[in-house]
């Protein structure tokens, strides 16, 4: 709880390649599936219950509202590093009810940093706003806490229910989503990455890649398009 980790280069303040060092139980794959879990969101797509079915994403909280954020930085290193353009996506989990019956409210949400709108701004632990405005102690607080931030940056902050929207937003926000949850399949068992880059030659490498980077509803316009070029090609003179 209260843990933020900077995956930036110390120096430039840029994001960087960041490895975690740490034993058996240290903590990774729980990261993993918290972070994961933002967009590949349904709870039977949570990395530790893949991994042990007994081991659900509710036995990651207790009974107070909690947070997992995650801050892009859009700017590709292109803008000034005095004000990089980030957008912050996260969710607020909270639990309602008791024992058996507890259940876990999801209510994710979307906003791009301003002058009065930060990252640090969340009301989580470790961050500002938790000490400026304290824990939220339950539903209530954290709907009236959606409703201030709807109402104090309307256009920018967003917040969602249903998944589905939620993932629509991800994408407008070019956020590749398919790519992430293949990041949890990934890691759903050591050297699972061998079991995905299964290619033996290089057609089943290109076959492989290309289902990744073209959207399937548009690989037949592709296809299109190279054959009308190979068409033009072949007309042309042999030098």
């Amino acid at each position: 709880p209260g843990t933020t980790i900077e995956l930036a280069d110390p120096r430039t303040g840029e994001p960087a390649h960041t490895v975690f060092s740490l034993e058996n139980t240290g903590g990774k794959t729980s990261f993993l599936s918290l972070v994961l879990s933002c967009f590949d969101t349904s709870e039977r797509r949570f990395l530790k219950t893949l991994i042990r079915p007994n081991q659900k994403f509710g036995d990651y909280f207790g009974d107070v509202p909690a947070f997992i954020l995650v801050e892009w930085d859009l700017s590709g290193g292109q803008a000034s590093l005095l004000d990089p353009e980030r957008l912050v996506t996260g969710q607020v989990v909270v639990p309602r009810g008791e024992g058996r019956q507890r259940e876990f409210d999801r209510r994710f949400f979307t906003f791009r940093t301003t002058p009065d709108l930060s990252f640090d701004d969340i009301p989580a632990p470790g961050l500002g706003g938790f000490e400026k405005h304290g824990r939220l102690s339950g539903h209530q607080d954290a709907q009236r806490w959606l409703h201030a931030m709807r109402s104090g940056h309307p256009g920018n902050f967003q917040d969602f229910v249903k998944q589905s929207d939620w993932k629509r937003k991800l994408a407008e926000e070019k956020i590749d989503t398919e790519l992430l949850a293949t990041q949890v399949e990934f890691n759903r068992s050591e050297g699972g990455i061998e079991d995905f880059l299964n290619f033996r030659s290089e057609s089943q490498f290109l076959r492989k890649f290309l289902a990744m980077t073209v959207p399937e509803a548009e690989a037949a316009a592709v296809r299109g398009v190279l054959a009308e070029h190979v068409v033009k090609l072949s007309d042309l003179p042999r030098l």
